[in-house]
């Protein structure tokens, strides 16, 4: 009998072979952070990007670790404001999914190219009720300098109605990108997590509606025309100023804001975040109550949008049981 000679030939090719794996899997160049990435069923875990924290977080959310999410933008930049460089447009080309956010959010967008085959905007299927902004405004927003501000509303996703239909967008994304990469159980997952979503969405809904009746008719000011949506779905009456938390106001800022005030006499004012020490104590003066209501627009993906969103209309009851006397606790679902 003659030996076998192709054993010792079969062992060097798998070794080569895991040479080369190890060789490549620690070789990830990209410009933009990896923040989950495993192998699943047959191929590997699709590769997913995600322009803003709800859409970032949403993938988090649902596709946990069969996806492999990158999140591209800075921790310190405000992606509504945010372009990509020529690195990360190539990596949008070449991902298997690139969620947008849609409403003006990318204004940079129709300066590059990218594939319609892996592209999806998730505010496109309700563009019907994107809310269409008399003009766009130039001013100073603290360190990142000036911007402008879309023609266009986008912070669509502050609606709990219209960011289920961005989670729907992004769950259906996910459901067909991971068939060769995910078992059937794991499938399904995405679903079910989509559904847990959607309940505490339906739940915030709830509660909104029921503070924003309670303050029935009152006016209310924003410091940032950033919360158009949440007005229009729950009817508050809102106008909005141009003021920065970390900014004292100017006296003649002050003074525009006491004569809207004439006419809008508001006792509720929303701030993006808390406003600094000059301008709580006079607005306290002005027997004006401040909400913190984040836009939400930047974050960490490895966070749960939901819990913010939570802690968003928590405020909100909480200020208005203040303005009506009712107890906190009366306010919220029943």
């Amino acid at each position: 009998m003659k030996p076998d000679r192709s054993a010792p030939a079969q062992l060097s090719g798998i070794v080569a072979l895991l040479l080369t794996m190890l060789l490549f899997s620690g070789c990830d160049t990209s410009p933009v952070s990896r923040l989950y990435k495993k192998t699943g069923v047959g191929k590997a875990a699709p590769r997913v990007i995600a322009v803003n924290y709800p859409l970032a977080s949403g993938v988090k959310l649902l596709g946990d670790d069969l996806v492999q999410l990158i999140y591209p933008v800075p921790a310190d930049v405000d992606p509504a404001y945010w372009t990509p460089d020529e690195a990360t447009v190539l990596d949008m080309q070449r991902v298997d999914l690139l969620f947008l956010n849609g409403a003006g959010h990318e204004s940079w967008e129709n300066q590059v190219t990218l594939s319609p085959l892996n592209r999806a905007v998730t505010s496109l299927g309700f563009r019907d009720k994107w809310i269409k902004l008399d003009e766009t405004t130039t001013h100073q927003h603290g360190p990142e300098g000036e911007h402008t501000h879309s023609a266009t509303a986008f912070t669509v996703w502050l609606d709990p109605n219209l960011y289920e239909e961005q989670l729907r967008v992004i769950a259906r994304g996910l459901q067909r990108a991971v068939e060769e990469s995910a078992s059937p159980a794991q499938q399904m997952e995405i679903e079910d997590r989509f559904n847990d979503a959607v309940d505490r969405l339906h739940g915030f809904n709830k509660r909104w509606d029921v503070a924003s009746v309670k303050l029935m008719t009152a006016p209310v000011i924003a410091s940032h025309p950033v919360y158009q949506y949440l007005a229009s779905r729950y009817g508050w009456r809102l106008k909005s100023v141009h003021w920065e938390p970390e900014l004292t106001p100017t006296e003649e800022q002050w003074a525009e804001f006491d004569a809207m005030r004439e006419d809008h006499p508001a006792e509720i004012m929303i701030w993006e975040a808390e406003p600094n020490a000059e301008t709580k104590q006079q607005l306290e003066s002005r027997n004006i109550r401040i909400v913190v209501i984040r836009p939400l627009g930047n974050g960490d993906p490895k966070n749960n949008i939901l819990d913010d969103m939570e802690q968003n209309v928590a405020a909100f009851e909480q200020a208005v049981a203040e303005l009506i006397e009712l107890p906190a606790e009366s306010t919220g679902e029943e």
